[in-house]
């Protein structure tokens, strides 16, 4: 009875997990050419992820690219719209949590975010600097929002921060 009993709770607490993965990238018209600079990198290693559901083993919410790869342009933290982008060295990692009576299906695509640039703007002495990177209100309060929980900010000025990029909290 003990072996039994023992064996069921086995079962119950056992999983496994699968993984897969595959360098992907779209093709682009576009060539980069290393020695004219026509591109800038605006984030390397940027990720998205999605998350599914599967009750034995039969779909209930399928993981979407569509949604990991939302979720990887929002990481980059600034707008790109209106600007040329493309994802580069762009791969998908698919992988598979199991338990007895649930799936955890995941996709996960990670790539480096560049932005093409005019290479006729490169001066002849090869002194052009790309227009500074706008950075959102957001990612300024993330950065200063990790600075204060690892030490490196006081709170008087996380709130000073805090008060110059969103005035409409200042009561």
């Amino acid at each position: 009875m003990r072996y039994l009993l023992f064996t069921a709770v086995a079962l119950q607490i056992s999983g496994c997990t699968q993984w897969a993965g595959a360098l992907r990238g779209g093709q682009t018209n576009t060539v980069v050419r290393l020695s004219q600079r026509n591109y800038r990198v605006i984030m390397a290693g940027a990720r998205g992820e999605s998350v599914g559901f599967d009750f034995l083993f039969f779909p209930i919410v399928a993981p979407s690219e569509g949604q990991a790869k939302d979720q990887l342009y929002r990481s980059v933290g600034q707008p790109l719209e209106g600007h040329a982008i493309a994802l580069a060295n762009q791969t998908e990692d698919r992988s598979l949590f199991t338990l007895i009576l649930f799936s955890l299906p995941k996709v996960t695509l990670t790539a480096d975010v560049i932005e093409f640039i005019d290479p006729n703007a490169v001066a002849v002495n090869e002194s052009y600097t790309p227009a500074p990177v706008v950075v959102s209100p957001d990612a300024e309060f993330r950065k200063a929002e990790t600075e204060f929980r690892a030490g490196r900010m006081s709170l008087a000025e996380f709130r000073d921060v805090r008060r110059s990029l969103y005035p409409q909290w200042n009561k």
